[in-house]
């Protein structure tokens, strides 16, 4: 059932949908002016009901990863808007598809954790070390279970400093026997471990 919205200007309404918080009420970047629909009554959006409650913001990283990035590189993904039990907050992530020609600012992730699961299964991986910087000295896991394709506006890559205003990007990877386990589990997540011969 659709819960009602609590927005001033729609009380009472259901089918209300949460719109992307906006750079600037987050990080006072500028923002395109698409990325926030309207919440003019009667306004329609293709597939969307004629008006957005306004009170589930939703907070996206503050600029798009601007790179493809290569099988097995480490990287922020901000997983905000999902509804539990899914992937959850920003953690890090294991990039696990190659760039597709004809497919653009999309990259499929595996979610990593310091959290143990808490039984291990097939689609678990403990890595060898911890592939983030400052890393805590906790065990990480690969949730390949939780596989996910995202768009790059959600993911974002670690930088050090900035040199003339560019970002000197730092890459992360995990080791190319992680990423082999990583591909297996990922198999096993899905229902076919049995491909992996």
């Amino acid at each position: 059932m659709e819960k009602a919205c609590t927005s001033p200007d729609f009380a009472g309404r259901t089918g209300c949908r949460p719109e992307w918080r906006s750079n600037a009420q987050v990080w006072g970047t500028q923002v395109a002016a698409d990325w926030i629909p309207t919440r003019r009554r009667g306004a329609r959006f293709p597939g969307t009901p004629p008006f957005f409650c306004t009170t589930n913001l939703i907070t996206m990283p503050p600029k798009a990863l601007p790179y493809h990035p290569k099988q097995g590189e480490v990287l922020r993904c901000d997983f905000s808007g999902l509804v539990p039990p899914e992937m959850d907050k920003v953690r890090w992530v294991v990039v696990l598809s190659p760039k597709f020609v004809g497919r653009r600012n999309l990259a499929t992730v595996i979610p990593l954790s310091t959290t143990p699961p808490p039984a291990i299964e097939a689609f678990h991986v403990k890595l060898d070390k911890d592939p983030a910087p400052n890393a805590s000295g906790d065990d990480v896991w690969a949730k390949c279970d939780m596989v996910m394709t995202v768009s790059f506006a959600r993911l974002s890559a670690y930088w050090t400093s900035k040199d003339g205003g560019r970002r000197n990007y730092v890459s992360l990877h995990i080791s190319p026997l992680e990423l082999g386990k990583i591909r297996q589990a990922t198999l096993a997540g899905i229902g076919l471990g049995y491909l992996w011969k």
